[in-house]
């Protein structure tokens, strides 16, 4: 397990059988998204900051575990759809989610943390 912030060159070169990774600061964006390793199942990230929702379709398509800590970003159903299909576990914190998102979680979701979130 890391826990640290990266950039794009840091990324490239974590080993592919990396199973859990926590990013505990930094500015993420597209390319760090889609460098991630491939094996990759857990994903803990401490601040997203002002990362574009649309950038989860980018996420390694293994991945089982996400945790958005916070997450100042707006939730809609097209950024859920792009989570992986795969995950079980979604932990969305500060986080605006609506009520018509709900059909967009992954079907294989068996825990849901909506913590200090806005539900409407």
């Amino acid at each position: 397990e890391s826990n640290f912030g990266l950039d794009d060159t840091c990324v490239e070169q974590l080993p592919q059988t990396l199973l859990h990774l926590k990013i505990g600061s930094g500015q993420l964006n597209s390319s760090i998204f889609a460098r991630l390793p491939i094996g990759l199942t857990h994903l803990d990230i401490m601040w997203m900051g002002r990362t574009d929702n649309s950038d989860f379709q980018l996420l390694p398509r293994g991945l089982q575990y996400l945790n958005l800590h916070p997450n100042p970003n707006p939730i809609s159903g097209e950024h859920l759809d792009g989570l992986p299909r795969t995950l079980s576990s979604l932990i969305l914190d500060s986080s605006s989610l609506h009520d018509e998102c709900i059909p967009h979680l992954p079907p294989a979701l068996a825990e849901l943390g909506i913590e200090y979130s806005q539900i409407s």
